[in-house]
């Protein structure tokens, strides 16, 4: 079972590399994307946006006019330094992202994982952070 998910995996990496080659990026918005997924589906798009978290389950790109958001992994291509700032922005110096602004420019690519729960089915692949902008406030609580 894991080898097969590994398979599965390498085949869509292989399907947003393929694709990039073909097409340009997409300039888009969260919003554009949840209205129409399948049009950015395994197509390179960018977007700048803010996250959300809420500390202890889920992180999201999120769309403010449409309050909305879409779940997010790391390429290999993002540096471990832009991650771990991310990580610890989000985790430090309290759990989750109220008090706090976490903005990028973002690019990558948008998959569907079939394992995923249907809430948020797909899932954006980030290879790409820009502009990477932290500010933390006030706890608010």
């Amino acid at each position: 079972m894991h080898v097969r998910r590994v398979v599965i995996l390498a085949l869509l990496a292989l399907a947003c590399g393929s694709h990039t080659a073909r097409t340009a990026t997409a300039a888009t918005d969260v919003c554009q994307i949840w209205a129409s997924p399948k049009q950015f589906l395994y197509r390179q798009a960018a977007f700048t946006t803010e996250i959300s978290a809420d500390g202890m389950h889920l992180a999201l790109l999120m769309g403010p006019a449409c309050e909305r958001g879409i779940r997010f992994t790391y390429a290999a291509s993002v540096p471990q330094g832009t991650q771990k700032a991310i990580s610890k922005a989000i985790f430090q110096p309290w759990p989750g992202t109220a008090g706090k602004h976490i903005s990028a420019h973002f690019e990558g690519c948008l998959r569907r994982y079939r394992s995923q729960p249907p809430l948020f089915p797909y899932v954006f692949e980030i290879s790409s952070v820009a502009n990477l902008n932290i500010q933390i406030g006030k706890r608010p609580w």
